[in-house]
């Protein structure tokens, strides 16, 4: 997980300085603390899948994780803010990536493994566009779409400076 973390935030910064968004780069933080993912745990008063635990340990939030203003919430976010993901429709998700837009990135509580681990759902406008079976499926497939991306930019970028020439 942290090298696919470490590739996400690599792509970020290089996308978003094509896209003069420089000032909106995915900030991380440090990593959670064993106290704090022992607190949200008694904050949530469930199990928290395994490999958002791994992520958690990596880091304790990302700003900007999620393009620009969709942030990787942190431990504290959670405490301070417990009904942050109120407005958002469906009861039984847990969403661990939330933004301005309507978008976000959940996980179905009620697709629990015995493994601990769940399916993980993208919101575009709070309606489910896309369904991963774990985070980690997850985490992969966003860093193939952002790589997709970068690989046309730095195409269309090659175009433009082939016009200039």
């Amino acid at each position: 997980m942290k090298e696919v973390v470490g590739k996400i935030l690599r792509v970020d910064r290089e996308l978003k300085s094509f896209a003069d968004f420089e000032d909106s780069l995915a900030i991380p933080a440090a990593p959670a603390t064993d106290e704090a993912i022992q607190e949200l745990r008694r904050l949530l008063n469930r199990p928290i899948p395994p490999s958002y635990v791994q992520l958690l340990r990596l880091h304790d939030g990302i700003e900007n994780f999620y393009w620009v203003e969709e942030d990787l919430v942190s431990t504290t976010f959670r405490r301070e803010y417990p009904d942050y993901a109120a407005h958002w429709e469906p009861p039984d998700f847990d969403f661990f990536v939330i933004g301005d837009d309507w978008e976000a990135v959940a996980f179905d509580m009620s697709t629990q493994r015995d493994d601990g681990e769940m399916e993980v759902v993208e919101f575009l406008r709070n309606v489910e566009r896309h369904r991963w079976s774990s985070l980690s499926d997850f985490l992969r497939g966003y860093l193939e779409r952002m790589e997709d991306r970068l690989i046309k930019e730095r195409a269309d970028r090659a175009l433009l400076d082939d016009d200039d020439d």
